[in-house]
C-alpha cells in the first residue's frame, strides 16, 4: 500500500499490537496509552493520513468495530449505552455492574459485552515483581533487594559518583595515564608529568574524546547522497570511502544526478561517470553526463587522487577524489538509481574527507593540503584553515628528507596579513623559513567573500616559489597563528605536483595559465555563480563582474561550434553614446584572430524598463559564423555611461552550456529554435524568488508550514502561480506545504525540492532545500540570549481576529515571549534574555528592540551597544550593565530589514519603489556584517557567540498596506506590491550573504518569518465590503507590516527550532 504521510499511525498499531498480542512480555500497558492509541489512530484515518500493511489497518478495523473505545472502568462504575461495547479494567476488585467478575490485583483486564447485553472478562496476569518499588528504596544506592534493578533516579546518582573519580587538575605530577579535569575538559597524561605540565599546552596531556561530537556531525553533513543509497550501492558500504569528495556544476534544474558508473582497472580502463534522470523518472536516461576517464593508472596505491571531471553528452564538469583502493581491482559497476545531495552543486562545499586517528592525534576532516597524519591546532582552527586555504602549489627542487610546513598565518593581527611556509631538517633540528605570502599591510578581505590567488616569494636562497588560493574571509580579524612547528600543518608531497589543484592552474612557463590582475588588487578567482562563463575566467573587477552577473541572466547560441575556439563577451555598453549593445567574438589561437559573431543592438533605442525585468533579445549573426541565438538581459543592473570595450578572451570567456538547448529557464524554444512565449504572462520569464535556506531546522511538536505567498513573491488571490513539492515527508495543502515531526525523526534530513510552474505547466523556478527535525530538549545548562530587533521584534498585537474592532499593538514582545515559553516547556537549555526594553507583563522577557531602526541603528553611536569612552562597540561592557560581568552571551538574535530599506512617502508617487529599496540592500548587508563581527571581536565581543540571522516576514496585502499607511492611500496597492519586492530581493541577498556559514561559522539563517501566514498571521478584522453593503463581511488586514501575535509566534517556533539545532 502506497505510503501516506509519515509514519505515526503505523508506529502507533505496532504499539497496539504489542499491547494486545504480546502480554507474555510481562510489558505494563496503561490504558491511557491504549486509549491514546485507538484515537489517535482513529484520527489518523479520518484525516487521511494511513501509512502501513493491510494487516495494520485490520487490526485497527477489528479493535474499532468491537466496541473497544478505550473507556476505562473501576469496580463502582456502570456501563453505558446497548449492544456490543468493550471496556477497560483499571483497578482489582469486584465488578458489581459487569458481570460480578473478581479482578485479582496486579492483571489486565477487558470486559465485553455482546449483542444481548452478557458480560465477559478477558484477563492476563502481569508478572512485576522485578520492579523496584518506593518501598524498596533504603538509601541513595541501596534497596532491600539486591536481585532488582537501580531505578533512573539511582543510577543517575551512581553515575554522578563514578564521574567524581575524575579529579580536577592542580600543579603537580601525575602518573602516565593519569585523569583529569581542566577547562571544562577530560584530558589524559601519555607520559609521567610535573608541575609546569599544564592540559592544553603540554603535549603530555591528551583531550579525552576529542573531536567526538564535532566528527560524527561533520560525517554527518560529509553525505554525498540524498538517499538511503550510498550504503547500499555496492551491496555494502564500499562507496562512502572510495567516494571522499565530489565538487559538481553545470546542473540543468530539471534533471537529478548521480553516480551511474565505476570501473577500476577493468580493461585497462578507470571511469567515473555521473549519470542524470529528469525529475519524475525512475531510471538514468542519460548515461553519461560527465565524467573522468583515463586507461594509464591513475592510482597512488592507498593514497588520496584527486581527479577532474568533464562534460561527455551532458553539460557536468566537476573535481572528485577518490581513494581507488577501496574498491576492487577490476570492478565494473553499473549502479542503481542514487541522488546526490545540494551539497555536491556548492562551490567549496566543504564535502568532508574523512582522515584517521593515530596515537591520540586527532586527525581533522579534509587534510588537504597537509599530510594525513598532522597534528593540528584544534579542531575549531582545523576547519577554519579548511575553509581559508583552498590550494598550495610549490614550484623549486623538493628535499625529500625535510618537512615542509604552514609555520604562520596572520590576518590583521598588528596590520599584518600573511603566511609562511618552513622548511625542517631533522639534522640539527633547523626550521628555515622558505617562502611566503605578505601582503604589506594591505587588507585582502572583499565583500562578497571570495577565493583570491597569490603568489609565494621565495625566502632566504631556498628557490622555492609558487601560488596560494585564499579566502581571506574565512578567518577572523586578530588571528594570530605563530609560531607553529612541524607538527602542526606539515604540507602533503601533492603541493608539488603541477596543476594538482584546479584553482591553481600553471602554464609551460610555471605562470598562471589565468594571468592575475594585479591592477586593482583582483586576482584570478572562482566565482559563486559562474554561468555563463567558464570556470577561472579573469573578469574586470569585483564590482564589475558582479554588475554582470545581475546583467546577463541567460545566453542561448544556435548554430555550429567550432572547436578550438573561445567565444567570449567582447563588448557591452549601456548608453554609451546612446548605445545600448552586448558583443561576441570567437577567438583562434591560429594566428590569434578575434572575430565578432554575433550581437544585440538596440539602434538607440533605451531598453531600461520599470519596473525592471529580464527581456530576452535575439542574437544576430555576423562575417558569416551562422551563430545566431537569444541573451536573457536585466539592463537596470548596469549603470548609463558603461562602456566595456575592448575586452579579450580571458575576461568573459563563455561556457559549452550555451550551446545546450533549453538549459536556461529565461530562454526556452521550440524544435525550429523559435522562442515560446507565455500565454498567461506578457513577460517571457517571471522568476517567483522563492527563498529558503539550505537547512530550515523544525523542532519535534513544532509545525512547519511553508505558504506559498510567504516564500514566493505571489499573490495568491491572483492564482496564476502552481506549486510542486518532492519531499518524502509532509502534506503538499492548497495553501503551503506542512510538516509536524515525530520524535522518530529527530537527527533525520529531508531533502526537499520546490518547484513554481506557471498555469501552462511551465517551470519558472526550482529551489532545493533540506528540513532538519531536531530535538525540543535540547541543550543543557543556562544560556543568555540576546535577541535584536525593530517593532516586529518589540511589539504584540493581541485583538481577537475577526473582530469588529482593532487596538494595535503595544510593547510586550511576543516573539521573545513565545520563545521563552517553549524554552522552559521542553526542558534543555534554560534561557536568561538580555537586554534595556523589558515586557510590562514578565520582567524575565528582555530584548534589545526599538520601533523604527535598521541594523544601521545598532552599529552608531545611538545603539545600547556602544561604549562612548571607548568610541566602539563593546558588547563585554555591556554585559556589565546588564549585572552580568563575566557572563558570555551564548546567542544573539538579529531580526531587521524592512525599515533599513524601505521607506514611504507621498513625494514617491510615480515612482517604482522596489527600485529604491533594492538599492540599500548591499548597505543593509554590510552594516550586519559589521555587526556581525563586533558580536564576535575576540576583545571586545564574544567569539564563542552563535548568531542566529531571523528571515523577516514580508506583508499581508493591498489592504492592510492601504489602512497602514492611510496618508498616501492613493498609492497603496503600487507600495505594497514594491515593497513586498524588494523585501524578497533582500531575502535573497541575506540567504547568499550569510547562509551555510558563508559569512562566519558561527551565523546561522533561521527559516523564522518563512513560517508565518500572510493571510492569518497578521490582524484583520471582519467587515462589510461597502458603505452599500447591508449583510455582507469581508476579512480586512489592518495591517501590512506588523503580524499578529498568532504570526509572531510562528515566527517564534522557527527561531526555537534553530536554537535547539545550534545548542
Amino acid at each position: 500500500m502506497a505510503a501516506i504521510g509519515d509514519s505515526f499511525f503505523l508506529f502507533e498499531i505496532q504499539k497496539l499490537k504489542r499491547a494486545l498480542r504480546k502480554l507474555d512480555d510481562k510489558e505494563v500497558i496503561s490504558t491511557k496509552i491504549i486509549s491514546e492509541i485507538i484515537e489517535s489512530s482513529a484520527l489518523k484515518l479520518e484525516k487521511g493520513g494511513y501509512e502501513g500493511t493491510a494487516e495494520d489497518l485490520r487490526i485497527l478495523a477489528d479493535a474499532v468495530n468491537t466496541g473497544f473505545t478505550g473507556v476505562s472502568i473501576t469496580p463502582t462504575s456502570s456501563p453505558t449505552g446497548t449492544g456490543v461495547a468493550s471496556w477497560i479494567a483499571t483497578q482489582n476488585g469486584t465488578y458489581t455492574n459487569f458481570g460480578g467478575f473478581v479482578v485479582p490485583a496486579n492483571h489486565f483486564a477487558i470486559f465485553s459485552r455482546d449483542a444481548n447485553g452478557v458480560f465477559s472478562v478477558s484477563m492476563t496476569a502481569l508478572d512485576i515483581t522485578s520492579k523496584v518499588n518506593v518501598s524498596d528504596v533504603k538509601n541513595d544506592l541501596v534497596s532491600t533487594d539486591v536481585n532488582k534493578p537501580l531505578s533512573a533516579n539511582q543510577g543517575k546518582v551512581l553515575n554522578e559518583k563514578m564521574a567524581q573519580g575524575i579529579t580536577t587538575w592542580t600543579a603537580k605530577a601525575y602518573l602516565s595515564g593519569d585523569q583529569v579535569s581542566y577547562l571544562g575538559k577530560d584530558w589524559v597524561s601519555n607520559a609521567a608529568t610535573i608541575s609546569t605540565d599544564i592540559p592544553s599546552t603540554s603535549t603530555k596531556w591528551d583531550e579525552r574524546l576529542k573531536g567526538y561530537s564535532e566528527l560524527i556531525n561533520q560525517v554527518a553533513d560529509a553525505k554525498l547522497f540524498s538517499d538511503t543509497t550510498d550504503s547500499k550501492l555496492l551491496g555494502t558500504s564500499v562507496l562512502n570511502p572510495f567516494i571522499l569528495s565530489l565538487q559538481l556544476s553545470g546542473r540543468n534544474v530539471n534533471r537529478i544526478y548521480g553516480i551511474s558508473n565505476i570501473w577500476r582497472s577493468s580493461g585497462s580502463e578507470w571511469l567515473i561517470s555521473i549519470g542524470s534522470r529528469l525529475v519524475g523518472e525512475n531510471t538514468f536516461t542519460v548515461v553519461q553526463e560527465g565524467r573522468f576517464y583515463i586507461t594509464a593508472n591513475p592510482e597512488a596505491g592507498d593514497k588520496v587522487t584527486i581527479h577532474s571531471l568533464v562534460v561527455l553528452s551532458g553539460t557536468i564538469t566537476g573535481t572528485i577524489v577518490v581513494n581507488w583502493s577501496a574498491i576492487p581491482a577490476g570492478s565494473r559497476l553499473v549502479l542503481p538509481l542514487n541522488t546526490l545531495s545540494e551539497k555536491v552543486w556548492q562551490l567549496n562545499n566543504e564535502a568532508l574527507l574523512l582522515g584517521t586517528k593515530v596515537d591520540n592525534n586527532y586527525k581533522s576532516i579534509n587534510f588537504y593540503p597537509l599530510k594525513s597524519d598532522f597534528l593540528g591546532r584544534n579542531i575549531t582552527d582545523d576547519l577554519l584553515l579548511r575553509k581559508f586555504i583552498k590550494g598550495i602549489q610549490l614550484l623549486g627542487t623538493q628535499n625529500t628528507a625535510l618537512t615542509y610546513f604552514i609555520s604562520a598565518i596572520w590576518c590583521n593581527y598588528g596590520g599584518g596579513w600573511l603566511v609562511n611556509i618552513n622548511s625542517f631538517n631533522p639534522t640539527g633540528s633547523v626550521s628555515t623559513l622558505i617562502c611566503k605570502l605578505n601582503t604589506s599591510g594591505v587588507n585582502p578581505k572583499v565583500i562578497p567573500a571570495k577565493i583570491q590567488i597569490y603568489p609565494l616569494v621565495q625566502d632566504n636562497g631556498s628557490g622555492i616559489t609558487g601560488f596560494i588560493a585564499l579566502d581571506w574571509n574565512a578567518l577572523s580579524d586578530s588571528t594570530n597563528w605563530n609560531p607553529m612547528d612541524r607538527t602542526v600543518y606539515p604540507l602533503d608531497d601533492l603541493v608539488w605536483t603541477k596543476n594538482h589543484n584546479p584553482l591553481i592552474q600553471l602554464n609551460g612557463s610555471n605562470g598562471l595559465a589565468v594571468v592575475a590582475d594585479t591592477s586593482n588588487g583582483d586576482f584570478a578567482f572562482n566565482h559563486l555563480n559562474v554561468y555563463p562563463f567558464k570556470r577561472g575566467f579573469l573578469g574586470r573587477n569585483t564590482t564589475d563582474d558582479l554588475a554582470l552577473n545581475n546583467f546577463i541572466k541567460g545566453v542561448q547560441f544556435f548554430g555550429t561550434k567550432v572547436s578550438g575556439l573561445t567565444y567570449f563577451i567582447s563588448a557591452i555598453w549601456c548608453n554609451n553614446s546612446n548605445g545600448w549593445l552586448v558583443n561576441i567574438n570567437s577567438f583562434n589561437p591560429t594566428g590569434s584572430v578575434s572575430t565578432l559573431v554575433c550581437r544585440v543592438n538596440t539602434q538607440g533605442v533605451n531598453p531600461k524598463v520599470t519596473p525592471a525585468k529580464i527581456q530576452v533579445y535575439p542574437l544576430y549573426t555576423f562575417n558569416g559564423s551562422g551563430i545566431t541565438g537569444y541573451l536573457a538581459l536585466d539592463w537596470n543592473a548596469l549603470t548609463d555611461g558603461t562602456n566595456w570595450n575592448p575586452m579579450d578572451r580571458t575576461v568573459y570567456p563563455l561556457s559549452d552550456t550555451v550551446w545546450l538547448p533549453n538549459h536556461n529557464l529565461s530562454i526556452q524554444t521550440d524544435s525550429s529554435n523559435v522562442l515560446k512565449t507565455d500565454a498567461a504572462s506578457p513577460e517571457v520569464s517571471y522568476i517567483p524568488r522563492i527563498s529558503m535556506p539550505a537547512i530550515i531546522h523544525i523542532a519535534v511538536d513544532r509545525e512547519l508550514n511553508l505558504w506559498w505567498d510567504t516564500i514566493a513573491l505571489y499573490e495568491k488571490k491572483y492564482n496564476n502561480l502552481r506549486f510542486q513539492v518532492v519531499c518524502s515527508k509532509g502534506l503538499t495543502l492548497e495553501r503551503g506545504f506542512r510538516f509536524s515531526p515525530p520524535q522518530s525523526s529527530v537527527g533525520v534530513d529531508y531533502p526537499i525540492t520546490i518547484i513554481a510552474k506557471n498555469l501552462n505547466g511551465k517551470t519558472l523556478q526550482t529551489v532545493n532545500s533540506t528540513i532538519r527535525v531536531v530535538s525540543k530538549t535540547a541543550g543543557t545548562g543556562t544560556k543568555n540570549i540576546l535577541m535584536v530587533g525593530d517593532s516586529r521584534t518589540w511589539q504584540n498585537i493581541g485583538d481577537v481576529q475577526g473582530s469588529a474592532t482593532y487596538t494595535g499593538g503595544t510593547g510586550n514582545k511576543t516573539i521573545t515571549t513565545e520563545l521563552k515559553a517553549l524554552m522552559l516547556a521542553n526542558l534543555g537549555a534554560s534561557p536568561v534574555f538580555i537586554g534595556n526594553q523589558v515586557s510590562a507583563l514578565d520582567s524575565a522577557v528582555r530584548n534589545e528592540a526599538t520601533s523604527g531602526v535598521g541594523i544601521d541603528y545598532y552599529t552608531n553611536p545611538s545603539s545600547p551597544f556602544y561604549d562612548s569612552v571607548g568610541a566602539r562597540l563593546d558588547f563585554k561592557k555591556y554585559m556589565t550593565a546588564q549585572g552580568k560581568t563575566g557572563q558570555n552571551i551564548d546567542i544573539v538574535t538579529v531580526m531587521l530589514g524592512v525599515n533599513d530599506i524601505w521607506s514611504s512617502s507621498s513625494n514617491d508617487a510615480g515612482l517604482d519603489l522596489s527600485i529604491v529599496a533594492e538599492s540599500k540592500i548591499s548597505g543593509y548587508i554590510n552594516n550586519m556584517k559589521h555587526f556581525i563581527t563586533k558580536v564576535l571581536d575576540a576583545t571586545y565581543g564574544f567569539p564563542s557567540a552563535k548568531i542566529v540571522f531571523v528571515i523577516e516576514s514580508t506583508t499581508s496585502n493591498m489592504n492592510g498596506f492601504g489602512d497602514w499607511y492611510g496618508t498616501v492611500a492613493t498609492i497603496g496597492n503600487l507600495e505594497q506590491m514594491a515593497c513586498e519586492k524588494a523585501l524578497h530581493k533582500l531575502r535573497e541577498e541575506a540567504i547568499l550573504a550569510f547562509d551555510n556559514f558563508a559569512y562566519n561559522a558561527n551565523v546561522y539563517v533561521s527559516a523564522g518569518a518563512l513560517l508565518c501566514d500572510r493571510t492569518y498571521g497578521f490582524p484583520y478584522v471582519m467587515k462589510a465590503p461597502s458603505a452599500r453593503a447591508s449583510t455582507a463581511t469581508e476579512m480586512y488586514h489592518k495591517n501590512s507590516i506588523h503580524p499578529h501575535d498568532d504570526g509572531y509566534k510562528q515566527i517564534a517556533d522557527g527561531i526555537f527550532s534553530t536554537i535547539k539545532a545550534i545548542i
